[in-house]
């Protein structure tokens, strides 16, 4: 464990902590073991393409990373379709212990990640399987040089009847173990060897009570960079509000100082017209009719400034 280096920021096929119980018989007493793992797993039968000296370190790396890429999520519905990948390793039973994880939430166009972890406890622990595979125990991503120790989280489907709803975030999460249950004991058990009705029990999604305090809420995109580190990544902050869209009435406004004046009814055009017809017809300029009354011209007025045009019918 010298080699762990606690961070804030863990993708796949970095390195983080797993638990595990050990117990050779059943007079022997249980123990949990600590190990660093390999977040990926690489399948304990998996060969090197090129089992030549040569191809270790620098080659070898870059084929685990290949292996750890592809395993890094194990999808209850797969492992219960029997898949060889997890068949292989389904009594090598785990807890993954985080503060908490990250997941991205789509919103229209852009995405928004979000923290999720628990209000009452400061560690949650996702159900999860281990392998130690010795064919790749020469590259310089092993931690020990018995075998190289990986790891998958275990996921299921996030559905709105959920006893925590949290299928707003996404249709999937980690599926979670509370500590002290029937269903953590029976995980664990080294002794139990798998039965598929572990599925209903200690994968159950909808009543799972791991997820009864579980909070979420919005942080920073800086969590998008790997290479981003600080607990700062954990804090909440809300994204800036979206603009909406202007109204397309908006376009038609009058600019700002002048007045606008609203559309006549139609039984205000009606009444308009009329009047138009009767200045018509006693000959007078049309153009007065649409002069504010305090600054109509008074008949004698021959100023220049005042003097408005008639128009010959």
């Amino acid at each position: 464990m010298d080699s762990f280096n606690p961070s804030f920021n863990i993708p796949p096929t970095r390195n983080t902590v797993i638990i595990y119980e050990q117990q050779e018989s059943q007079d022997d007493s249980k123990h949990y073991t600590i190990e660093l793992l390999r977040f990926g797993l690489v399948p304990s039968w998996a060969l090197p393409k090129d089992p030549r000296p040569t191809a270790h370190g620098l080659e070898y790396s870059r084929e685990v990373n290949a292996l750890s890429s592809k395993f890094f999520n194990c999808r209850k519905e797969t492992f219960a379709q029997h898949s060889p990948v997890w068949m292989g390793v389904k009594n090598n039973r785990c807890v993954v212990p985080i503060q908490g994880y990250y997941e991205w939430k789509k919103e229209g166009k852009n995405k928004v990640p979000h923290f999720v972890h628990s209000k009452t406890s400061p560690i949650i622990y996702l159900a999860g399987m281990y392998s130690h595979n010795t064919n790749f125990k020469h590259t310089e991503l092993s931690t020990n040089e018995k075998y190289l120790s990986s790891f998958t989280v275990i996921t299921g489907p996030a559905t709105a009847t959920d006893t925590k709803d949290m299928s707003w975030l996404h249709a999937r999460k980690p599926l979670m173990l509370l500590p002290g249950t029937r269903e953590w004991n029976e995980w664990l058990n080294p002794l139990k060897q798998w039965d598929d009705s572990m599925f209903d029990t200690c994968l159950e999604t909808k009543k799972n009570k791991a997820y009864m305090d579980i909070e979420i809420y919005p942080v920073s995109k800086d969590i998008g960079r790997i290479s981003s580190q600080g607990e700062y990544l954990m804090r909440r902050e809300d994204p800036p509000p979206v603009k909406k869209q202007k109204d397309i009435s908006l376009f038609f406004l009058s600019p700002k100082g002048k007045k606008t004046v609203s559309s006549p009814d139609v039984s205000e055009l009606q009444s308009i017209n009329s009047k138009l017809d009767s200045v018509k017809k006693e000959k007078k300029d049309i153009s007065l009719f649409f002069l504010p009354s305090k600054k109509r011209p008074l008949e004698g007025d021959n100023s220049p400034t005042k003097r408005i045009k008639t128009e010959p019918d």
